[in-house]
């Protein structure tokens, strides 16, 4: 099995272009897929996933972004280079800000258990979704019972 071979095995694949296919193996804090095979260097999945579709590395001064929001999402379709401002501008202009107080989350986010981490990582690998947005989700929530 060639090292495409081996990627593309590693992705829950769906037929349809519109839908994410997301990495299956290891995932920073952050969820972004990690290519780890041994005797290269670590890299990001989606970075990788750029590099099999075009042919080419992604140059240094522009970053591979996801049109879909979704770091572990791989799907060449959803992706595009871009400057560290221009996916600033895109965060800001789908609205991607963080509700609530930011450093209530950051306290929260440092007191969770060994346990509650492991937990979210698997939601977050079976969702799709960013851990730090699962965290907020269940963080509003408790702040709503609570009335505050």
């Amino acid at each position: 099995m060639d090292d495409h071979e081996w990627f593309w095995k590693n992705v829950n694949r769906t037929n349809d272009p519109e839908e994410c296919w997301v990495w299956k193996l290891g995932t920073t804090d952050n969820g972004y897929g990690l290519v780890k095979k041994s005797g290269l260097p670590t890299r990001r999945a989606h970075r990788v996933a750029w590099m099999i579709h075009t042919g080419e590395l992604p140059p240094d001064d522009l970053m591979v972004c996801h049109h879909c929001d979704n770091p572990p999402c791989v799907n060449p379709a959803h992706l595009f280079l871009g400057t560290a401002m221009d996916n600033h501008k895109d965060m800001v202009s789908k609205g991607r800000r963080a509700p609530g107080p930011p450093k209530l989350y950051r306290e929260v986010k440092q007191r969770l258990t060994l346990k509650q981490i492991e937990g979210l990582k698997r939601l977050s690998a079976k969702t799709g979704k960013m851990q730090a947005a699962l965290l907020r989700e269940a963080l509003d929530a408790l702040l709503l019972r609570h009335g505050i």
